[in-house]
């Protein structure tokens, strides 16, 4: 897919930390990045993955950070909120990977699922997915 980009006629691919939104009479008209340089745009395409306002959750510990220890977008995420769009943190509920040995299940309290699935904005019906506000 990266070669399809990088060959597509009329695009300009640039790969940098895009740190704020540049908006003018409610339109996107650029970007700039962590070095300060400003794009111009007249379309902008914002690929975030998992790093606007990206959290580490382990039980009670929490800290930012993107996946694999990466930085977070937090930047980005402040400049996107700043313009009016609505973050939110998706819970994915990925279980721990354990040994099934090494557990003691008598120790342990069962944690339900939400009661009420909130489905993703895309989805007409609901999936097993949870959101939160990014705070």
């Amino acid at each position: 897919m990266k070669e399809v980009i990088e060959n597509q006629a009329h695009l300009i691919m640039k790969q940098q930390e895009a740190t704020k939104i540049i908006v003018e009479g409610g339109k996107i008209i650029g970007v700039q990045v962590m070095t300060g340089a400003i794009y111009s745009c007249k379309t902008c395409i914002i690929c975030t993955g998992t790093y606007l306002k990206g959290r580490v959750f382990m039980g009670e510990v929490q800290y930012d950070s993107g996946p694999n220890g990466l930085f977070p977008a937090r930047d980005l995420s402040d400049s996107l909120m700043e313009n009016g769009i609505d973050l939110q943190r998706f819970k994915t509920g990925t279980p721990a990977r354990v040994d099934e040995k090494s557990l003691d299940y008598s120790k342990m309290v069962i944690q339900e699922g939400d009661e009420e699935i909130t489905p993703f904005p895309s989805r007409p019906t609901p999936s097993t997915s949870s959101r939160c506000p990014v705070t």
